[in-house]
């Protein structure tokens, strides 16, 4: 089979014995887990036997390879890929875990245990490195990878003491020190996942000659906060010798599930997350209030410039320092002759959309505005594509823009096809790469699914996305107007928008669940499920993080989703917000009631300082917490 087949989108792990490469599939478009394998580490005899083992275990909640490919210098396996990551990563993030989710890891992990156990198999170096997350649409699914790894390792001779004994001292059972192994000695090392889920660490931490010495003679010590019935389990589960713990994977399986179920029968917090729970001490930020008599359709931000969008007018500011300083202005007016649809910007370019009709025969014209030199804007009339007699930028064709790259995408939908067109085209649209600024196409266009939100994420890609009541579809193209094999997740998503930090990183909302969202890294492809404290109706990427707004609530998380603060905005029970703008330190709101418009500015930087002071403390003592 030829490696070319597969196409590298990144690398997602580093093992004792080899890489894990993400890569999508040429022909069928679906993304594969590579795992190559270290030829001088692991010998070709060890590797054929474990994709011997791997093949025949076929479990849910086992990771399973698929097939083998090679080129002249590496060997793959071609292995289920799982785009929620390692347990170990979500350690790190736990407070996106809540009671039921971290229980429910630990029952999957034990599902799959149960049918290797059943087989024979024993996996001998089980840790959350080896626990990887997979999402449906029912939530987070935990499988189990490298089984035989460390048994084939051993009957190579290499091992972590140096002694011919493998796995990770901190999940090792006292006799796996030994060179031991039985079923007991992977519960025990379940046991130590679960106390680290429900506790925040591990038993027992140090180098690997003290976790030796604090497995075979120190007993855990259990908090008395943890439920009796999981201070059961963990005691039975980490007992020093194997014929005292659980007589199997059932056995543990069922007496975790008893405890979830009563569990969630007497505690109303079991499925509340950490972050969900929202401290009684808001942030109070610096808010300043603005009446408009008209309303507001679209805002910009731009350094110490504001552009105000509404009706057929658009209102420029130039303040003196910053937007947020209180002071004199400059301001200028640009009136219209059709209405103001929205405003975007390049650098120091901002642009403005009006709509010249409700047709495609009547395309949309841009309008280059410029408050340093108040001249009449530059009108552009966006081209007509091939196939179409033009396009509108209406609500069923989507805008690829991204402010750094020269170039533009737009996908052209039902509405602006020709009659012949329409019916054979269906549910695909037409895709168009352009030259920015000058709006002249660049290649024929091609067919793509029809999306409901295009980004471009470099100077060379970009990614369409169309959703529907069980599925996401991700379609990524070129600059260059080639388009890749689309793949889905069983999740339908909304209210997807763009990181202004990492092009490549989407925030999105579960459609079935509001109160749940991911964090969607495109390369590699990973997806990082967050709790919510609201349900969000507004999201607003800024360059320090995400704005999420619902009612007067809001709520701010950091780049990497953490959850930093809340406050409430001074809105009124009339007052429907409209419109949203970021800004480097703070962002902007509008809302309308029907009478008047209010424009809220919202100052944030002295907090900014102690919310990357916080992001960054969080990371580390956690990682300190997690690590050995």
């Amino acid at each position: 089979m030829s490696p070319t087949r597969y196409r590298i989108l990144g690398q997602v792990g580093q093992g004792q014995f080899g890489r894990v490469l993400c890569a999508s599939d040429r022909n069928t478009g679906s993304l594969v887990a590579l795992k190559v394998l270290n030829k001088r580490e692991l010998p070709t005899r060890f590797f054929l036997r474990e994709l011997r083992l791997l093949a025949s275990l076929q479990h849910p909640n086992i990771v399973s390879v698929q097939t083998i490919t090679y080129t002249a210098t590496e060997r793959y396996l071609v292995m289920d890929y799982c785009e929620g990551g390692t347990l170990r990563e979500l350690l790190l993030r736990s407070i996106h875990l809540n009671f039921e989710q971290r229980l429910q890891i630990i029952m999957d992990v034990l599902k799959g245990l149960e049918y290797a156990h059943q087989s024979d198999v024993i996996h001998c170096d089980l840790k959350p490195e080896n626990i990887l997350l997979t999402y449906t649409d029912q939530g987070t699914i935990a499988r189990i990878t490298d089984f035989g790894i460390a048994r084939l390792a051993e009957e190579a001779g290499y091992g972590i003491l140096g002694q011919g004994d493998t796995g990770s001292p901190a999940y090792m059972a006292p006799e796996r020190f030994y060179s031991q192994h039985f079923y007991a000695s992977d519960l025990y090392a379940v046991g130590v996942m679960l106390y680290e889920l429900l506790v925040g660490r591990r038993p027992f931490i140090g180098l690997p000659g003290e976790l030796m010495t604090a497995h075979l003679n120190e007993v855990a010590q259990i908090p008395q906060e943890i439920p009796l019935l999981l201070r059961s389990v963990l005691k039975t589960a980490l007992q020093k010798l194997p014929q005292k713990r659980f007589k199997s994977a059932t056995e543990m399986l069922k007496a975790v599930e008893l405890a979830a179920n009563i569990l969630a029968a007497e505690n109303s917090n079991y499925t509340l997350a950490p972050s969900q729970q929202i401290s009684e001490e808001p942030y109070l930020p610096n808010i300043q209030q603005e009446q408009f008599s008209g309303p507001i359709h679209c805002l910009r931000v731009q350094g110490n410039q504001v552009y105000l969008g509404s009706h057929n007018q658009v209102i420029g500011r130039s303040y003196a320092t910053h937007v947020f300083e209180p002071g004199p202005f400059q301001e200028y007016q640009w009136q219209f002759t059709q209405p103001v649809m929205d405003l975007f910007g390049r650098g120091d370019q901002t642009w403005v959309r009006t709509i010249q009709g409700n047709t495609f025969k009547d395309p949309s014209r841009l309008h280059r505005l410029s408050l340093e030199t108040k001249e009449a804007p530059q009108q552009f009339d966006l081209p007509t594509v091939e196939m179409l007699s033009g396009i509108d930028w209406g609500q069923n064709n989507k805008i690829g823009w991204l402010s750094e790259q020269a170039w533009l995408a737009i996908a052209c939908g039902q509405q602006s096809f020709e009659s012949s067109a329409e019916a054979e085209l269906g549910n695909q649209a037409l895709l168009q790469i352009y030259r920015w600024p000058q709006i002249q196409p660049r290649h024929q266009p091609v067919l793509i699914h029809k999306p409901d939100w295009l980004f471009l994420l470099d100077a060379r890609y970009g990614v369409s996305i169309s959703t529907n009541a069980s599925q996401t579809y991700f379609q990524g193209f070129t600059r260059r107007a080639s388009s890749f094999q689309p793949f889905s997740i069983p999740i339908p998503l909304q209210q997807i928008t763009q990181s202004i930090a990492n092009p490549y990183r989407l925030l999105a909302v579960a459609s079935q669940d509001p109160k749940v969202a991911f964090l969607v890294d495109l390369k590699p492809w990973r997806l990082t499920r967050l709790s919510l404290a609201l349900q969000p109706d507004h999201i607003l990427a800024t360059t320090w993080g995400y704005v999420l707004i619902a009612a007067n609530q809001v709520s701010v998380l950091g780049l990497d989703g953490q959850p930093l603060s809340h406050f409430q905005l001074p809105t009124a029970p009339t007052e429907k917000l409209t419109v949203t703008a970021s800004a480097k330190q703070g962002f902007m709101v509008g809302t309308w009631s029907g009478q008047s418009a209010t424009l809220y500015t919202i100052d944030v930087r002295s907090h900014l300082t102690d919310w990357h002071r916080q992001a960054e403390a969080n990371f580390l003592e956690t990682t300190r917490n997690r690590t050995a």
